[in-house]
């Protein structure tokens, strides 16, 4: 991983793609504009209220990692399920519509994605998703209102 992207975390968090549910409880899937080395976009799993048998309740941040096969092309199947089950929390309709746009050159990897986007979009669980002008409106509501802070960065806490 770039240290870059690594660095830039919070702010790529503060505003993703999209946040997808996760497998676990309090789990979620964030889905971000950062790419790596091979222009595969990156996912963050994050855990709300995890219990742990040191730290007690936390908030975590798991692992950060890229969504490439073996041989370094972009695979969306996991992501495209999600969508296709309906877990999907928020979505930032223009940067899923580019990210599709920009990993077109990938089909047919990229064609579920594309497909389940657009189903999406256009079926009733659209309007009950959060998007691009809730998150600004809560980043106006919560203006020094600041919960997390990674690297030194401030996060705005996200009420899914």
């Amino acid at each position: 991983m770039d240290e870059k992207v690594l660095k830039g975390l919070p702010q790529y968090m503060a505003d993703p793609v999209m946040i997808l549910k996760g497998s676990k409880p309090n789990s979620y899937l964030f889905v971000l504009e950062a790419k790596n080395k091979t222009d595969a976009t990156i996912v963050a799993p994050v855990e709300i209220s995890k219990e742990d048998e040191k730290y007690g309740v936390i908030d975590v941040l798991n692992s950060v990692y890229p969504k490439d096969g073996a041989d370094g092309i972009p695979v969306f199947d996991g992501i495209a399920k999600s969508i296709e089950n309906r877990d999907v929390l928020y979505i930032n309709k223009n940067k899923a519509d580019l990210m599709v746009e920009a990993y077109r050159r990938y089909l047919p990897s990229v064609l579920r994605l594309e497909v389940a986007l657009s189903d999406f979009i256009v079926s009733d669980d659209y309007a009950k998703v959060k998007n691009e002008n809730d998150l600004e409106n809560a980043k106006k509501r919560i203006r020094g209102c600041i919960r997390w802070q990674v690297y030194g960065q401030k996060m705005p806490h996200w009420n899914l």
